[in-house]
């Protein structure tokens, strides 16, 4: 099956839907909470789990049930969610952006493991994360004021920041998530100098 988020312009929700065989619907979920100003931006949604069950974060962070979209559980997220990364013991980190973004670490049953603001609290907007070969976790951002980006590793078992990069006053572009490289050491990037 194939899952995916869809918005259509001028509507206040979102929903999801799961499509079988030859695109015959299987099921929809609308996530809860909504985005009264229409000008939420989606990222990177969804992340699915080992075993099949979906992490869903365009509002608040919901795992669904892959065979039937219900919420098996929801977290009402502090701050609006950019993106999600599924660890590999099933937690997921949910990126969120707004005054001292933050990441924070949920459990497979909702529960937050941890919750750090990136950057030491300088950061406004969080791209969605990556998990590294290694199981650190790799975020971008954008300082406050857009004055300029960084990046920064964080070791997802207990949130410790391990390295910050700062781009440099003026050095600012596009948001975007981190890219992995094949060999899985070197962690390439992130912003696009405009």
């Amino acid at each position: 099956n194939i899952c995916y988020m869809i918005k259509r312009n001028n509507v206040l929700n979102a929903n999801i839907m799961c499509r079988g065989p030859y695109g015959k619907l299987v099921w929809t979920h609308t996530p809860t909470g909504i985005d009264s100003t229409n000008t939420r931006y989606y990222r990177a949604p969804l992340a699915q789990r080992q075993d099949g069950f979906i992490y869903c974060a365009p509002y608040d962070l919901e795992l669904l049930d892959p065979k039937t979209g219900a919420a098996v559980w929801t977290y009402v997220t502090p701050q609006i969610p950019s993106g999600v990364a599924v660890a590999d013991d099933g937690s997921v980190v949910i990126a969120m952006s707004g005054t001292n973004a933050k990441l924070e670490r949920v459990s497979p049953t909702g529960v937050v493991i941890w919750s750090i603001t990136v950057a030491g609290g300088t950061s406004a907007e969080n791209a969605p994360p990556v998990i590294t070969s290694d199981g650190n976790l790799l975020v971008s951002y954008m300082v406050s004021g857009g004055t300029n980006s960084g990046l920064q590793l964080i070791r997802v078992a207990d949130g410790v920041p391990l390295w910050n990069w700062l781009s440099g006053t003026g050095v600012v572009g596009t948001l975007s998530s981190p890219t992995i490289t094949p060999d899985g050491r070197n962690e390439a990037s992130i912003v696009s100098p405009t």
